[in-house]
């Protein structure tokens, strides 16, 4: 019963959205139509074989694509990679099919989902658009599966595979799982308007929902889980990127069909790996996973770590699905870069 406190918590929260929402509904569509405007333009949509794709690019050098998480979109990425551009690289960051201002050509509300091969070869079509040989390819989250296809399908396109958080089905018990259970049974119009709310509550009390948020993303209990909380709100650079981090999820309906399709239609690695030989893959491969990811599973970052002949896995502790909050951050981030410029070539 205590542990979905979190749960029936977020789901009141939705449901009183809708009677909330003749009050302040002038303010609420300004900002609504404000930031989806914002979102649209800063994204540059690219016509494919395979179909439509937005892109955000960033910085120049050899060419990264960052392929964000569940509940993202372009915006989520560029957060991803943030500090990757900065290091000599071409960040190329879409948003992936059913987020922001990509199509979905599939029903993932009837669990007809567009795969993660299918989204890899989106992927092979865009370098194509764009001219572009070969990439690294780096997904996050739900992104990975994508990445790993990526380079699975086009291994002569990919210089090397980047998979961060990876793990089995999401924690049914997290956050953000429990936001998509509420919406899903509420009323179309107050969806946006319950990631409104939660945009009035970043804007006016960060630091309780940052409170709220950071034990559902790890598996730390007790004097651990209360040192990283700790050190996340005491360090101005991770204080504002788990904001912007949740930011980067609101408004929630441009980004609905995608985050169905990745936790509704597709399934998790434990459920659909087959260990490749070395004569299916063979490309330099980074795993980055938390010890305590709490939407992830660490054993299973290790099982395709061991599975996968030219891997290796940088193991984060005292963090959680959002790696970057964390003591470690800085280390495993100088191991990425590393990695990033030992294969762009």
């Amino acid at each position: 019963m205590i542990k979905n406190f979190r749960k029936y918590i977020v789901c009141f929260f939705v449901l009183i959205a809708t009677p909330l929402y003749p009050y302040a509904q002038d303010r609420y569509e300004r900002w609504l139509t404000k930031t989806t405007d914002n979102l649209d333009e800063k994204g540059k949509v690219v016509h494919t074989a395979l179909g439509d794709i937005q892109i955000v690019v960033n910085g120049e050098g050899p060419v990264v694509i960052a392929l964000h998480g569940g509940f993202g979109g372009w915006d989520q990425g560029e957060l991803v990679a943030s500090n990757i551009a900065n290091q000599g690289f071409k960040v190329i960051i879409p948003s992936r099919p059913g987020y922001l201002s990509t199509p979905i050509y599939t029903n993932p509300i009837l669990l007809e989902e567009t795969t993660a091969a299918q989204q890899a070869d989106l992927i092979a079509a865009l370098l194509d658009t764009l001219h572009i040989p070969k990439a690294i390819v780096l997904g996050f989250s739900a992104g990975a599966p994508v990445a790993y296809e990526f380079g699975l399908r086009h291994p002569d396109r990919t210089n090397a595979v980047v998979l961060e958080c990876i793990g089995a089905s999401p924690n049914e018990d997290g956050f953000f799982y429990a936001i998509l259970g509420a919406v899903l049974v509420s009323e179309t119009a107050s969806i946006d308007f319950t990631t409104y709310l939660l945009h009035i509550s970043l804007t006016k009390d960060y630091y309780s929902v940052a409170n709220e948020f950071l034990p559902a993303d790890t598996t730390l209990t007790g004097l651990a889980l209360q040192e990283r909380n700790n050190y996340v709100l005491n360090h101005i650079s991770q204080y504002n990127f788990l904001r912007n981090m949740l930011i980067a999820t609101i408004p929630l309906s441009p980004r609905l069909y995608g985050t169905l399709n990745d936790f509704l239609g597709v399934e998790y690695w434990t459920d659909t790996f087959t260990p490749p030989t070395p004569m299916q893959y063979s490309l330099p491969t980074l795993i980055i996973q938390a010890i305590n990811d709490s939407n992830g599973f660490y054993p299973t970052a290790q099982e395709i770590n061991d599975s996968l002949p030219t891997s290796q896995l940088i193991s984060v502790p005292e963090s959680g699905h959002f790696i970057w909050l964390g003591p470690d951050t800085n280390k495993w981030e100088k191991q990425l870069f590393a990695f990033l410029k030992l294969h762009s070539k």
